[in-house]
């Protein structure tokens, strides 16, 4: 369950190494309904850059993406449990392009209910 100031890591080769969210649309109202979880769109600012690479964004940049690992991990309607070591987002456009080539990570299979299933296609492995 990611909240409004959570670091996560993005996961794709944008250039960006870590953002800091700030909005989960959709989800507003008390403390508890900002919590956002696996397959919601995420907005935040870039926090830190990959060393060398040569993106047009730079911190503070706003930049939107979808949420695909999460160390709460998520529970499965046949009872099995998937978590994750890190929090982690793959940054896409506001039309739901990702705008890295390749995704370096892990990527539940439950993403494809949510609509991301170009994500999966362009992932290391699937879970």
């Amino acid at each position: 369950m990611i909240q409004i100031r959570s670091v996560l890591t993005v996961l794709d080769t944008s250039g960006v190494r870590e953002i800091r969210s700030f909005d989960v649309p959709g989800k507003k109202g008390g403390s508890r309904a900002t919590a956002g979880v696996i397959g919601d769109k995420v907005t935040g600012s870039v926090f830190r850059l990959r060393p060398g690479s040569v993106s047009e964004l730079k911190k503070g940049d706003v930049v939107r993406g979808v949420l695909v690992t999460t160390k709460k991990g998520l529970m499965r309607a046949n009872g099995t449990a998937v978590r994750f070591p890190e929090n982690g987002v793959v940054l896409v456009t506001e039309k739901g392009e990702p705008l890295g080539v390749r995704i370096r990570a892990c990527l539940p299979i439950d993403l494809r209910a949510k609509g991301h299933r170009k994500l999966l296609l362009m992932a290391d492995s699937i879970v």
